[in-house]
């Protein structure tokens, strides 16, 4: 008798910061352009094949204006969160707040 096993993939590693990149402070104008990239985080994951070799990423907080996007973009083996602007009028608070925290989330499969 002859019979045929086929492997799936299992999703073993979770995501994974980059923590030698220092992620600081990112100014940037009120009149910032629609879509203009902030700045970027940077993950990878342990497993290779999709989906679980996949990563995407949300802001989970901190965005409470909704003026902020994130886009995953793959890079070499690993991912970046490319933080740009949701909107092409970011408001300037004369009374503030004038700062947003924004807590980034990854996720893969």
């Amino acid at each position: 008798v002859e019979i045929n096993v086929r492997v799936t993939p299992k999703d073993e590693f979770p995501p994974v910061f980059d923590t030698t990149v220092t992620y600081t402070v990112a100014t940037v104008d009120e009149d910032v352009a629609l879509d203009a990239d902030i700045m970027s985080v940077k993950a990878s994951d342990g497993d290779f094949v999709t989906p679980h070799g996949t990563l995407s990423f949300r802001i989970k907080s901190g965005d409470t204006k909704g003026w902020f996007a994130i886009k995953t973009v793959p890079s070499g083996a690993d991912f970046l969160g490319k933080i740009t602007a949701a909107t092409g009028d970011i408001t300037w608070y004369p009374a503030g707040p004038n700062e947003y925290n924004l807590v980034v989330e990854a996720t893969d499969g």
